[in-house]
């Protein structure tokens, strides 16, 4: 920038010839103001630690690169409580999370988009656009034209909101943080601002419009432009990409090669030693020792998610070893022929060369390469620094690299990407069951459980309302993804007392990562392999895969808990869930609720889902009488008989009576002719005697035949009826 401020002034004082000795003698600023200096460039380091520091330099980013970016708001991290149920007998806990809402800065230019995301090394946001965590998201690109982003706005107030014109950022509302240990995670951003390579002319132009050219055929994936100077900004494409900055009097020009080679004959050569009788020209070369046989270059590797990688050439012989890091995105192949390069350069600058030509050789300082015609000094060479004086021109020299080959082969190692996979759309299941642990239920048992139809699915937010969806309360969140399926096949009855082995339930899963596996018998009776489908539950002995995400499960014990009343055939289409503890969330029934509404919205849901259920407080109700039995006696009477059963434990380990579980042993009888009114009745042991007379007046009535109906009768309510028909005649 001297030439272009000294050939101005220079014209102004002494026309041409003024120009043009402020041009050279700029010139000179400039090559010192670019010349190589010890000093570490831009580190990859830094692209990958997020800070919110004030007056920090925001880079700028060309191509696609991964950055962490600047936190530039934030709000306070927003509390939620919710109280839940740690089991029976046990006090319920109030449990705290939060949601954290800020903006980062990206980049100091326009971007187009943001790609992937990551929180502490995992993916937050996938490559479909998907979010692994709840949260709200806004992408500002930087246009000059950009409104003020909502939340922002609303919190900072109307014309208290900057709109960070010029600025590519994004706003995170709502981030939800439990996963992160309560607080922001580290992030960092893949930000696509020009599609495509980029070229080193694009970059030039945008860091200081019309005054750099670059003549070089590089392309990067991406790019980033960081740090307070200018020169801090292409030095490291100096220095690594093997360019030359040449300041030609009207914009500084960075090559990789020059243009043309100018011919020196052997007479110019030694301008000053014909004029002192000294040597035409001064060569120092450095040890062998001392030069570079080693370059390792650390760039970012888009074939590793963009993390840091690194390529080394070497000449495999004694010398030096440097390592340097270039803010650039490179395949492996490039970034190898990079560092191959920036070493053959460096070798190139220990054979220096001093020498002095006439001034009809002013076409050098234009940064074309030297061609010397001399016998001792035969090759290329090109200008590293210049001087005037005494009608002649001081030239410093060095060797010009040798080239590189633009295929070199290079390999990027294995890289460990964070898993990127699809939530896909919640499926929600809401079910009444019967109690399943040890003792006597105190109120009803409802259960959701959900997952997506996609491996990468978590979690979902829950809402709980009555069955009018009048009022919707936050109930928290489900728990770990459950193994949900569909009947793809009918299910007809089976019996209840034994191993159903007629009958098989086939189903499909979700998606093909949800495994069912066959059980022993013995871990069979212990409880395990428990699905509920259509209020009936059911365990399996085997499961074999017989497609992708589809199973035929076999060995079926049915009507489990007490669900025999629901042992009905179950069509295609019934929704299947398997009963586990740690993906089952238990819901607090409200007193004398008939019903329940649950919303389910997950990460990647448009709308929430929705499903119903009503309560009938089975857990806490009896269980049907079992071995329902009639037998006549010798005077016309019948007798009803029954065992009771208890919902105290499931298991007969004695031989005895199963405990009573109630206030007190009581039965409801319904009597049912196929012609006539419909009796009931209430008994306080396991049986009752239908007397002669009362069949009598049953069949005075034209009934043919009685169905009898025998339910325990308990706190909770009646059990589902045992049933039994008794011919009148």
């Amino acid at each position: 920038m001297a030439t272009l401020i000294l050939t101005a002034v220079g014209s102004a004082v002494g026309g041409p010839i003024g120009g043009a000795i402020g041009s050279l003698i700029g010139q000179q600023i400039d090559q010192r103001l670019f010349a190589p200096k010890a000093r570490e460039g831009a580190r990859l380091g830094d692209l990958a630690v997020q800070g919110s520091t004030y007056g920090a330099f925001i880079p700028k980013v060309f191509g696609t690169m991964r950055v962490a970016g600047t936190v530039i708001w934030a709000m306070d991290l927003q509390e939620d409580r919710r109280t839940v149920s740690q089991g029976k007998g046990r006090p319920k806990a109030t449990v705290y999370s939060y949601r954290a809402s800020f903006a980062v800065a990206l980049s100091a230019r326009l971007g187009m988009r943001v790609g992937r995301i990551w929180a502490d090394g995992k993916l937050l946001r996938g490559a479909a656009g998907d979010f692994k965590v709840a949260t709200g998201f806004r992408f500002h690109s930087g246009r000059e034209d950009a409104s003020v982003d909502p939340l922002i706005a609303a919190v900072e107030g109307a014309g208290q909101a900057p709109a960070y014109r010029g600025l590519c950022y994004c706003v995170f509302e709502d981030l939800a943080v439990e996963s992160f240990g309560n607080r922001i995670p580290l992030l960092t951003f893949e930000v696509i601002a020009d599609e495509g390579l980029v070229g080193l002319g694009l970059i030039l132009n945008d860091l200081a419009p019309g005054a750099l050219q670059a003549d070089g055929p590089a392309a990067l994936i991406g790019y980033v432009a960081q740090g307070g100077t200018l020169r801090d900004v292409i030095e490291p494409l100096t220095q690594i990409g093997g360019l030359t900055a040449w300041d030609d009097g009207i914009v500084l020009r960075l090559f990789s090669t020059p243009s043309a080679s100018h011919p020196v004959p052997a007479r110019d050569l030694g301008s000053r030693a014909g004029m002192t009788g000294g040597p035409k020209w001064t060569r120092q070369r450095a040890a062998r020792s001392a030069l570079l046989s080693v370059m390792r270059l650390g760039y970012a590797d888009p074939a590793r998610d963009f993390q840091p990688g690194e390529q080394r050439a070497d000449l495999f012989e004694p010398g030096q070893a440097v390592a340097r890091d270039l803010p650039a995105a490179l395949d492996a192949a490039t970034a190898r022929q990079w560092a191959l390069a920036a070493l053959l350069a460096a070798r190139s600058r220990a054979d220096d060369l001093t020498l002095s030509l006439p001034w009809r050789h002013l076409a050098l300082l234009s940064g074309t390469g030297v061609t010397l015609e001399d016998a001792a000094l035969s090759g290329d060479w090109r200008v590293a620094g210049f001087s005037l004086e005494a009608m002649r021109i001081d030239l410093h020299l060095n060797r010009a690299p040798l080239s590189t080959s633009p295929s070199a082969p290079a390999d990027a190692g294995r890289g460990v990407p964070a898993p990127d996979t699809l939530h896909g759309p919640t499926r929600l299941v809401v079910a009444e069951l019967p109690w399943l642990d040890p003792g006597v239920a105190t109120q009803p048992l409802v259960i959701a459980a959900a997952a997506g139809t996609a491996p990468g699915w978590r979690q979902a937010s829950l809402m709980q309302s009555d069955s009018s969806g009048a009022r919707w309360t936050a109930i928290g969140t489900t728990a770990a993804p459950a193994l949900i399926g569909t009947l793809v096949a009918p299910l007809a009855p089976g019996p209840a007392t034994q191993i159903d082995r007629r009958n098989s339930l086939t189903l499909a899963v979700l998606h093909d990562e949800m495994a069912l596996t066959g059980c022993s018998m013995d871990a069979l009776l212990a409880g395990r392999n428990l699905i509920h489908v259509g209020g009936e539950l059911i365990q399996f002995l085997d499961a074999q895969r017989i497609g992708p995400a589809l199973y035929r499960l076999s060995g079926l014990l049915r009507g489990r808990r007490g669900t025999e009343d629901r042992i009905g055939g179950h069509a295609v289409g019934a929704e299947i869930v398997v009963i586990d503890r740690d993906t089952m969330v238990v819901l607090e029934v409200p007193n004398g609720a008939n019903g329940l509404r649950i919303l389910a919205n997950g990460v990647a849901d448009t709308t929430p889902v929705e499903a119903a259920v009503a309560v009938t407080a089975r857990a806490v109700r009896p269980l049907s009488p079992v071995h329902l039995k009639a037998q006549k006696d010798r005077d016309g009477s019948v007798r009803l008989s029954w065992i009771r059963r208890s919902r105290e434990g499931w298991a007969w380990p004695d031989a005895v009576d199963a405990p009573l579980s109630e206030e007190q042993e009581r039965y409801g009888v319904t009597l049912r002719p196929d012609q006539g009114a419909i009796e009931t009745r209430e008994e306080t042991a396991a049986q009752a005697i239908l007397t002669a007379a009362r069949l009598a007046a049953f069949q005075a009535t034209g009934a043919r035949q009685l169905i009898c109906e025998v339910a325990q009768l308990g706190k909770g309510g009646a059990s589902p009826p045992a049933r039994i028909e008794i011919a009148l005649i």
